[in-house]
């Protein structure tokens, strides 16, 4: 029985001075642009009791207590080229079993930072699914939308859940590929 109720409209990438990041069940992905004479000799990466540490030469990008529990001993980085943009990304397990809720924030004081961003829903869409046999009684998943933080998100996600913009765009008869209980449908 598919039991996903909520939808985090801040999930995706998400960015802080000089960085973004994403996250998925199992991992968190941070990604650094690096100007081009930064070699992996002058990487600082730390990553202790919770607390990472990303920067490059003098300069320190993220610094503080992760937000979630990680693995500090399932975590790499490298050097590559994403989007067309040198990088250090690194990439850290997130503990299994704990907390499934999407972070909103990368670091606790990031978050403190931006305390009084407004997370109210603006709007609640849903889907109707059908699970198993076509003839199956559809199952509604209701989604609320945080349109004050990610307001061309929400929007474009509202409109792709009625339709209303017409023709193929909107979701119906889309097909999920992944459903994890309790946390993400993907599709």
């Amino acid at each position: 029985k598919l039991q996903f109720l909520y939808l985090i409209g801040v999930a995706g990438t998400m960015s802080g001075d000089g960085y973004r990041w994403r996250q998925t069940a199992y991992e968190l992905t941070v990604i650094m642009p690096i100007p081009a004479n930064v070699k992996g000799k002058n990487v600082v990466f730390a990553l202790k009791d919770q607390r990472l540490k990303l920067g490059y030469l003098s300069t320190t990008v993220v610094e503080g207590k992760l937000c979630g529990r990680v693995d500090v001993e399932d975590a790499i980085w490298d050097i590559d080229t994403i989007d067309g943009e040198r990088c250090v990304q690194v990439i850290i397990a997130k503990v299994m079993g704990s907390d499934p809720t999407p972070w909103t924030h990368l670091t606790e004081e990031e978050a403190e930072a931006k305390k009084d961003t407004d997370l109210s829903i603006t709007h609640k869409v849903f889907f109707d699914v059908q699970v198993g046999a076509a003839d199956s009684k559809p199952e509604r998943i209701t989604m609320g939308l945080y349109g004050k933080v990610v307001p061309r998100s929400a929007e474009n996600f509202r409109c792709l859940c009625t339709g209303e913009k017409g023709g193929k765009l909107h979701y119906k008869g889309t097909r999920f590929h992944k459903a994890v209980e309790g946390f993400l449908v993907e599709g």
